[in-house]
């Protein structure tokens, strides 16, 4: 079971030279946080709001719970609990970083990354509300990857959408992304299944709205749902009644699922690749790492631009590798690229 810095216990594994300071004093003294607080999100269960580090001016988000002692924040202590055990041991730059956590009698809080915004409103301030290809390929390269990561771990998001994705700067063509908001997620492995309805209904595989068994393939699924709502600001599927009935009658017609009046400008890869994500049979979806083998992300462009961000983030390569260096080698140095450097 996950435990919580309580008010009088350690910070031993973040603070090191804090190893004896209470830890509502520690965050109290070193970060500001008070009811004029800018609200950067809300939940089912908990609130995040803006908080900065009084010493270094780095600006972090808050998570916090109210915890009442009551039968439904009992129900949000362990979703909350099970949250925190995952951002403190997942170390990928896909997911959001968690920077220190404790609980008092009243709240359970955890301090994490601050991020410029999430994909949502990224989406509704391009042309059209919608992403160019090439942008969406670069942001879809990097969930897959964090996907990957997860479901290596037999962990499932189980919420993926556009406000779960966070970015570092909302005015790049080609930003850093996130996952985060784990509030929802499961351990399944591979030969497990889970039952219980989660996640945002419009982004819910056809499995999860029949009330069937689901497995890591609702991941792929919802970031399916989200990279056709980035190439064309509409959602592949409708939810008047909530059920899966529309999902497989617009399946069964291709030219319902891309009409060309929002496909005409996509690429026939990019169609190719959707298809494959909305196979209503759950077992014969790619896995997230097929996906990033899929020739709509595995191309010469998407790489240098993944590449690109290594190199700015400076964090080593968790997007490309030294043999695939060797392979898009010629197209790289087009781009003035150092390949084959390894970190």
């Amino acid at each position: 079971m996950v435990r919580f810095c309580g008010a009088y216990q350690l910070l031993r594994f973040t603070h090191r030279r804090y190893r004896k300071v209470n830890a509502t004093t520690f965050f109290k003294q070193n970060y500001d946080l008070s009811s004029n607080s800018k609200l950067l999100g809300n939940g089912k269960y908990a609130n995040v709001y803006l908080s900065q580090n009084r010493k270094n001016g780095r600006e972090v988000a808050v998570k916090l719970m109210l915890d009442d002692g009551s039968e439904r924040a009992q129900r949000s202590r362990e979703r909350f609990r099970f949250e925190l055990y995952l951002l403190r041991n997942c170390h990928h730059p896909g997911v959001i970083k968690h920077v220190f956590s404790f609980a008092t009698k009243k709240f359970m809080i955890v301090v994490m990354d601050r991020m410029a915004g999430d994909l949502f409103s990224y989406m509704m301030n391009g042309k059209d509300q919608h992403l160019t290809e090439r942008t969406t390929k670069f942001i879809a390269r990097q969930l897959f990857s964090a996907l990957d990561y997860l479901h290596d771990r037999d962990i499932v998001h189980c919420d993926v959408k556009p406000e779960n994705v966070l970015l570092d700067d909302m005015n790049l063509e080609f930003p850093h992304a996130k996952l985060c908001d784990f509030g929802l997620s499961k351990r399944i492995k591979d030969v497990e299944y889970a039952q219980h309805t989660v996640g945002t209904y419009i982004y819910l595989a056809p499995e999860i709205l029949l009330k069937k068994e689901y497995t890591k393939a609702v991941d792929i699924w919802a970031m399916g749902v989200m990279i056709y709502a980035a190439l064309t600001s509409t959602m592949p599927f409708e939810e008047p009644t909530k059920k899966a009935k529309h999902i497989y009658k617009g399946l069964a017609r291709k030219s319902f699922l891309f009409p060309r009046h929002l496909f005409y400008n996509v690429s026939r890869h990019a169609k190719k690749f959707l298809t494959s994500i909305f196979n209503p049979i759950n077992t014969e979806r790619p896995t997230a790492d097929e996906c990033l083998d899929d020739p709509w992300l595995d191309d010469a462009v998407v790489y240098a631009d993944v590449r690109q961000l290594e190199l700015r983030l400076n964090t080593g390569r968790f997007l490309t590798s030294v043999e695939e260096d060797v392979r898009f080698e010629k197209f790289l140095k087009t781009r003035g690229i150092p390949s084959c450097i390894p970190f």
